[in-house]
């Protein structure tokens, strides 16, 4: 499993939920990952990951580095090798990418490539959130980038992570039949949902009784959520001392030191 993870958690929380479900006896699953958070996520057996060096958007063209002080395009070159050498070497039965369809600066281009010509019985499977933008950008975007002809030459299925008759990206994005024919809607992905017992668990730690209510104010990953953090503490400053909840606030690691900081206090 490819996932480029130049920001936030929500491609890696994507990928680790879809290799959960995945899991099965003599199924082994590697997961290749920019994130630099990967590390903090518990692995079950027959389950690992493979570090490749991060980097973090600038603008929708431009990525940076996110720590080591390289050239751009060496960090790419980098990343584009560790990919392709792992892929060789771990020889996949299926091959999954998460969202975007060529990688990160076409990075994993070289990889379906080779697997189509020395391992064509790999099934290389493309996995796309529903929504990705707005319809006439995406067209745009993928009419440049000549994705249409790489989802019908390298790959075998198209998975999306959706529901048809909510939204369908197949007549949004204009995908011709002989494309269209690949892709499977495999509904919206689940997320472990506690139990009762760690529910009430977590309200005693809370000090929650009764029916109390509490909020819960989260922005992923943080890297870009200190403004609705501020925001929501600005209401709780201007709003009654006595309000029927209590509330949690959840920064996230990517968020500033500085911004944590202002939260915190």
């Amino acid at each position: 499993m490819y996932s480029h993870d130049t920001y936030g958690l929500g491609h890696i929380r994507r990928t680790m939920a879809i290799a959960t479900h995945l899991l099965r006896e003599n199924i082994n699953i590697l997961i290749l990952t920019g994130s630099p958070i990967v590390g903090r996520f518990s692995f079950p057996e027959q389950m690992d990951f493979v570090r490749i060096p991060g980097m973090i958007k600038k603008t929708n063209e431009e990525y940076l580095p996110l720590s080591i002080k390289l050239d751009s395009r060496h960090v790419l070159n980098i990343r584009k090798n560790i990919i392709t050498a792992t892929a060789k070497a771990f020889r996949p039965h299926l091959f999954i990418v998460d969202k975007e369809p060529l990688g990160l600066k076409q990075e994993v281009l070289p990889t379906l490539k080779w697997l189509k010509r020395y391992m064509p019985e790999t099934r290389a499977i493309l996995g796309l959130r529903d929504i990705m933008d707005d319809a006439t950008t995406v067209q745009e975007d993928w009419k440049r980038k000549g994705i249409y002809e790489i989802l019908h030459q390298l790959y075998s299925e198209i998975w999306v992570y959706g529901n048809q008759s909510f939204y369908d990206p197949i007549r949004e994005y204009a995908i011709p039949k002989h494309i269209s024919e690949k892709m499977l809607f495999t509904g919206y992905i689940p997320r472990k949902i506690p139990g009762k017992k760690a529910i009430k668990q977590l309200r005693k730690e809370q000090g929650l009784v009764n029916d109390e209510k509490m909020v819960v104010v989260t922005t992923g990953g943080g890297g870009d959520g200190f403004a609705v953090m501020d925001k929501y503490l600005s209401m709780l400053e201007s709003a009654s001392p006595s309000l029927p909840f209590k509330s949690v606030l959840i920064t996230g690691p990517f968020m500033a030191e500085q911004e944590t900081k202002e939260v915190v206090e």
